[in-house]
């Protein structure tokens, strides 16, 4: 992992933050206490994995801003990655990932997590194992308890993989135990069934139940083919009756229709018709339709014309409604002496009153003039109404001449009609007869076959048939009651041989389980084996490391360890000797200084081990507060040391004043009204 650039806004203290890696190699972080210093990779660390080695989460956004973010870049091989995350006052999160310019497929932000850290093949513990040695990081191996230890190197090397897996086999086992208990319980369900059913006498007992069956089913097929037979012979009977209804109805029907057309027929050859007296008077009546045919027309108009003059009376009686209230208003501020005129809206005093004075005499001499006017058009609509009375009479008697017309005319043509219906009426009195004649016949052909058809049922007297459908009731009874039986014992037969069949099934997954338990009881027994070996196979490394960086720090100082594999304690036990004295001591004898540099060693130790064991090459190391304990000589010595790390990017944080020299690149920050501010000065 090669770092780029690291850019950020309102995180921390930092207003605004920009870094570019490209350049960097072996770089110090200076600045007062509390400046922001580990800040600047707080950042980084929350921008890669959400978290921070030492600050609080509500930490995170600087005072009083509504957002904060912050974009790293960083190249793996040929790729190239940047990753932006942000966040708000109410903690929502926000976070992007690009791979090479395209944004990650995924929006949620768990899978595009899982997916960083899959690239960069390390969590945020091995993160800071790997690259980031904290001021909480004093003392945190050399200081911690033997077990504590162990620990530790599990985490750095992922062998926290084996009790998870012995948690999970644990689980496992408890669920086949379960699960052999349940089906041992339900072998002892089957056995139990099987031994206290008798298969033998279920098998005769089905047998006997199925001849039954086969008797009744012969009985009921008796019943039912004469309980048919007697059916079809009722059916026959009624066909018969209906038939004979049916021919009488007919004959009914036909005389009547009939003597219906010969009664018609006599009537109309019995009417006598006077065609000359009749169109003498037609041609009165027409006449007078046409001398007087616009009666209706000339009504209609005289109706509009008193509807319009309707709405005009009823106008003029609403200004003279209008006028009498206008008329009382003034005459009630006349009797007050004074008060606002209703028309002009003025303040009226009891000296000038011959202004309202006025206006009533102006209301009254309107009201006159509508009154007038009322009694004109009044005059107008009685006029019309009159007339409207006349062409009445006339429209009555028109309207009468009119239907007489009607009459004659119809009266004119009706002797046509009726000529012409008496030849219809011949010839249907021909075709009914002829008709009436042949479906009576059929009818007759009908009923005598039905009476054949009936003969051959003598023998099935129609009065058995209740004593019949008993017999076949309860036969059929008898059936049901035998399959429902029949069906028990057949389902007892097949349970026993279904619980003979799951016996066996069974066992056979008990021998599976157990087999499988056996197995997993070994692999439990060999995880923590399978540790503390890889362990103990690792340590003669920590230890080479270690003591080469010691060596070329301080001459003489020498760790030692100690697994106690064989016996299986879980414990590593680390000596201290200093080879210069002969002497041993514990972690807590030596000064700060020497506990530091101790520190600093095993940390590089770990950090080359799981930089090799994670398969990533690292290229930077974050080294925070790592110099104030040390003394001038040691302090030059691991500057050499660090210095020769050319393999890598080295980022040290100290606020120790003099250093600047020992270093390639130098940054200040200073820190003004809460803001912190970073500025290259080497």
């Amino acid at each position: 992992m090669d770092l780029v650039s690291l850019e950020s806004k309102n995180l921390f203290s930092y207003n605004k933050l920009y870094i570019d890696f490209s350049e960097l190699t072996y770089v110090l972080f200076q600045g007062k206490t509390g400046s922001g210093k580990s800040s600047v990779f707080d950042i980084l660390c929350w921008i890669i994995y959400g978290r921070m080695a030492r600050k609080k989460y509500k930490d995170i956004i600087r005072n009083k801003q509504e957002l904060g973010y912050g974009k790293l870049q960083f190249n793996i091989n040929k790729n190239k990655y940047k990753i932006i995350r942000g966040i708000g006052t109410k903690n929502k999160l926000k976070l992007e990932f690009f791979i090479n310019g395209e944004r990650f497929k995924y929006r949620n932000k768990t899978l595009i997590q899982r997916h960083i850290e899959s690239i960069l093949g390390m969590d945020f513990s091995t993160f800071l194992n790997i690259a980031y040695f904290s001021q909480g990081d004093i003392g945190k191996f050399l200081g911690s308890e033997s077990t504590e230890r162990i620990k530790i190197i599990s985490n750095l090397l992922g062998l926290n993989v084996f009790d998870k897996a012995k948690k999970d086999d644990v689980r496992v086992i408890h669920r086949i135990e379960n699960k052999v208990s349940e089906y041992r319980g339900n072998i002892a369900v089957y056995e139990e069934y099987i031994s206290n059913t008798n298969i033998k006498e279920l098998t005769i007992e089905k047998k006997k139940i199925d001849r039954k069956i086969l008797e009744s089913e012969k009985q009921l097929f008796i019943f039912d083919k004469k309980i048919k037979k007697i059916n079809e012979k009722l059916k026959l009977v009624n066909e018969i009756k209906l038939e004979k209804i049916k021919l009488a109805k007919d004959r009914s029907y036909y005389d009547e229709l009939v003597n219906e057309y010969k009664s018609e027929r006599g009537n109309l050859l019995s009417k006598k018709y006077n065609i000359s007296d009749l169109e003498v008077s037609l041609r009165i009546y027409r006449k007078y339709i046409l001398d007087n045919g616009k009666a209706e027309y000339d009504i209609s108009k005289l109706n509009k014309n008193v509807l319009r003059l309707t709405k005009v009376i009823s106008k003029i009686e609403f200004n003279v409604d209008n006028l009498k209230n206008e008329y009382r208003d003034n005459a009630e501020v006349i009797k007050m002496k004074g008060g606002i005129c209703p028309r002009c809206k003025v303040e009226l005093s009891k000296n000038n009153l011959s202004h309202i004075v006025g206006i009533q005499k102006d209301i009254i001499e309107m009201i006159s003039k509508n009154n007038v006017k009322i009694l004109f058009f009044e005059k107008k609509i009685n006029k019309a109404n009159s007339k409207i009375a006349k062409l009445k009479k006339v429209s009555i008697k028109l309207n009468e001449f009119k239907i007489k017309v009607n009459e004659i005319n119809n009266k004119i043509k009706s002797k046509e009609v009726d000529e012409k219906r008496v030849t219809e009426l011949n010839v249907k009195l021909f075709e009914i007869k002829s008709k009436s004649e042949m479906i009576i016949q059929k009818q007759k052909n009908t009923i005598k076959n039905l009476n054949f058809k009936l003969h051959k049922y003598d023998k099935y007297d129609e009065s058995n048939i209740n004593e019949y459908e008993a017999n076949y009731q309860s036969t059929v009874d008898a059936i049901n009651k035998g399959n429902l039986d029949y069906q028990r014992i057949d389902d007892k037969i097949k349970m026993f041989f279904s619980y003979h069949k799951k016996v066996k099934q069974v066992r056979v997954k008990i021998n599976k389980l157990s087999k499988r338990y056996n197995m997993l009881k070994v692999l439990i027994d060999f995880y923590p084996k399978m540790k503390l070996y890889i362990i103990n196979k690792v340590v003669p490394f920590i230890e080479y490391e270690t003591n080469r960086y010691l060596g070329q720090i301080l001459n003489g100082k020498v760790i030692k360890f100690t697994v106690d594999y064989e016996k299986m304690q879980n414990k590593l036990n680390i000596i201290i000797y200093d080879y210069e004295n002969k002497i041993e001591r514990i972690y807590e004898g030596w000064s700060g200084g020497e506990r530091g540099t101790m520190d600093l060693s095993i940390f590089l130790a770990l950090n080359k081990l799981a930089s090799i064991r994670s398969g990533k090459n690292i290229k930077f190391l974050i080294l925070d507060e790592k110099f104030a304990n040390l003394d001038y000589e040691i302090r030059n010595k691991v500057f050499e040391m660090l210095n020769n790390e050319k393999h890598r990017k080295i980022f040290c944080i100290s606020h120790v004043a003099g250093i600047e020299t020992e270093f390639v690149q130098v940054f200040n920050i200073q820190k003004y009204n809460g803001i912190s501010n970073l500025k290259r000065v080497v």
